[in-house]
C-alpha cells in the first residue's frame, strides 16, 4: 500500500508528467495482489489456528478472517485489472 500512495503522490505532485487513470487502477491492482499474497502467507502460521486476540478481542486475527481478506483483496485486485 506505501507504493501506490508513493506513486499517487508523485503523480499529483509532479504538474510535467501526466500519469493516465489506467496506470494508477494497475498500481492499486498490483498492491492488492501483493497484500493477497501476504494474507495468503499468514493463513500457514500454526500458532493461530484458534485465534489470536488483542486488547480483549478488539483485534482478532483467525482463519476464517485471514481468509476473508485474501478472497476480499484478489477480488478487488480482478476487478482492478483491465
Amino acid at each position: 500500500m506505501t507504493v501506490t500512495l508513493i506513486a499517487i503522490l508523485i503523480g499529483a505532485i509532479s504538474l510535467q508528467i501526466k500519469i493516465k487513470p489506467i496506470i494508477y487502477a494497475r498500481i492499486v491492482a498490483v498492491s492488492f495482489l501483493i497484500s493477497a499474497a501476504l494474507s495468503l502467507n499468514a493463513l500457514f502460521i500454526e500458532q493461530i489456528s484458534d485465534g489470536l486476540g488483542l486488547l480483549s478481542g478488539l483485534f482478532y486475527v483467525s482463519t476464517v478472517s485471514l481468509s476473508t481478506e485474501f478472497i476480499i483483496y484478489l477480488t478487488a485486485s480482478l476487478i482492478l485489472i483491465p
